[in-house]
């Protein structure tokens, strides 16, 4: 027996929240010939995409010109990139280039701290490629892990702009995930019987979770590391059967991941801790009714920090109200609080009253 006026009072708040502050489930494509054609990052809400040379906002394509948009601030005000060989800061209709490291010449941004203010990605250098954080018009080249010195590269930054993730490369190839915060660069390890392909491509806003790809005794597999331990997500795919995946966006506290899977084609997968791996394409038709008009979704480049957005490749915007936990008051498990859980706690009551 539940309590039932705990539950009737959680009902009703749940609710009320849906209905005031959830959002549609919805897709836009951008179709042949649009000039935003790769989308690559996502504002902290959704509201504001960047990718190729235009930002996405309210429905409308705004073709700017900068060349690769790579990444984007919390609020959408600050674009990152690379134009003209040199990675750049986009604001109020001005783009700044960034420079290089000592004698570089040429320098690429993947990745924009929330207030807009740190940058990582990588520049040429004296000592090859390598990895950059830039702030107040500085740009510092983060080095290499011990023996993997031939280039490194900074993939993301957390939304304060003190942890930065990507890799390091050695003379023959390996590469190996990193972690760099307060001057110090750390190896995140494997997965079990991996070790030669580590690469972390995305880190959470509140820098607790990191996600990437690491080769293991399954083969190449979407990681999630937290608290030092990094955990193979699995595959979308029956027991017994495993694809090769990787997870390239991440929610502000971690517990959302998106990316791609290869099985037949290039697909995209969504992760959260309720569910597992889950195909994407499947997840908006059968979970939220969304009708993606025949077309194919080949690769998920990000997440919202709020869940709710994500984007990929060719030049979609899907739009979802995620379950990424278990609520109390989802009592059909559908992953939605709603009238339907209304009626169903409605029927126990009677039937507890009689």
């Amino acid at each position: 027996m539940f309590n039932k006026f705990k539950m009737l009072f959680g009902l009703i708040i749940a609710l009320f929240a849906n209905l005031c502050l959830g959002k549609t489930p919805t897709f836009w494509a951008g179709g042949s010939g649009s000039p935003f054609l790769y989308p690559m990052c996502v504002s902290s809400d959704g509201s504001v995409v960047a990718g190729g040379g235009g930002i996405w906002q309210d429905g409308f394509i705004n073709y700017l010109g900068l060349g690769h948009a790579r990444g984007v601030s919390a609020d959408g005000s600050v674009v990152v990139g690379d134009s003209e060989s040199q990675a750049f800061r986009y604001e109020n209709g001005v783009t700044t280039l960034l420079g290089v490291l000592p004698s570089g010449t040429f320098s690429v941004a993947f990745d924009v701290s929330s207030d807009g203010n740190v940058i990582v990605g990588y520049s040429s250098s004296s000592s090859g490629l390598q990895a950059f954080r830039w702030e107040n018009n500085i740009m510092t080249g983060l080095g290499y892990l011990p023996g993997f010195t031939k280039e490194s590269c900074g993939n993301a930054v957390s939304g304060d702009g003190n942890i930065v993730v990507g890799y390091s490369k050695s003379a023959g190839g390996e590469k190996r995930a990193f972690r760099w915060e307060n001057g110090a660069m750390t190896d995140l390890g494997c997965l079990p019987c991996g070790g030669y392909n580590v690469v972390a491509n995305a880190i959470s806003a509140d820098g607790s979770v990191i996600v990437g790809q690491s080769d293991s005794n399954s083969g190449l597999q979407a990681f999630r590391w937290k608290d030092g331990v990094m955990v193979g997500l699995g595959s979308p795919s029956p027991p017994g059967i495993f694809f090769p995946s990787n997870a390239y966006g991440v929610s502000y506290d971690g517990l959302i991941i998106v990316g791609q899977y290869s099985w037949r084609n290039s697909q995209t997968f969504i992760w959260d801790e309720r569910h597992g791996m889950r195909d994407l394409e499947y997840v908006l038709a059968m979970d939220f009714g969304v009708s993606l008009g025949g077309w194919n979704l080949n690769l998920a480049t990000a997440i919202s920090d709020d869940g709710t957005t994500i984007v990929g490749d060719p030049g979609w915007i899907a739009v979802i109200n995620p379950c990424s936990a278990e609520m109390n008051e989802d009592l059909n498990n559908d992953c939605e609080v709603n009238f339907k859980d209304f009626a169903i706690f409605s029927s126990h009551w009677l039937e507890s009253s009689n």
